[in-house]
């Protein structure tokens, strides 16, 4: 059985869902968006706000990658690059033992997306916190650039 990632929702992952889209806000497009996704009321359009929301996730990390990564040493990028790949398939992976729960149903796709999203702000998270070294911190791979 091929197992697809889409997380188990329950009450805490509806929490879950509902704090990832009410992030949306943010920005013009995401209140664009959620205007239309407050009044979701069918799977489908459920299943297009999570996908919405996973998509602007996945492109606020791209986004921070591409300039975190013009801070780094070249061996720093390559080394950054096989993380990423690596952390991708980790998170496909992990959001389909989540989701499997739920695999097959009219559900799977948001449950999924949620879960990708979610993995996706978190790991944004993650790599802001190491973006952000203090001075003296010699366990950041790139401190911040000193101002002029």
């Amino acid at each position: 059985m091929k197992l697809r990632a889409l997380g188990i929702f329950g009450v805490s992952g509806w929490i879950t869902f509902g704090l990832i889209t009410s992030g949306l806000m943010l920005t013009a497009e995401g209140a664009i968006a959620q205007t239309s996704c407050t009044s979701a009321t069918t799977q489908q359009e459920l299943n297009q706000c999570a996908a919405q929301t996973r998509r602007q996730a996945d492109r606020r990390l791209k986004e921070f990658i591409t300039v975190y990564q013009t801070r780094l040493s070249s061996e720093q990028g390559i080394l950054l690059q096989h993380t990423q790949a690596s952390w991708e398939l980790f998170r496909r992976f992990s959001c389909e033992f989540e989701s499997s729960g739920v695999v097959g149903g009219s559900i799977y796709p948001m449950v999924f997306s949620g879960c990708m999203a979610a993995k996706a702000t978190a790991r944004l998270n993650e790599l802001q916190k190491l973006a952000q070294c203090e001075e003296g911190d010699l366990s950041c791979p790139a401190r911040e650039t000193p101002r002029l």
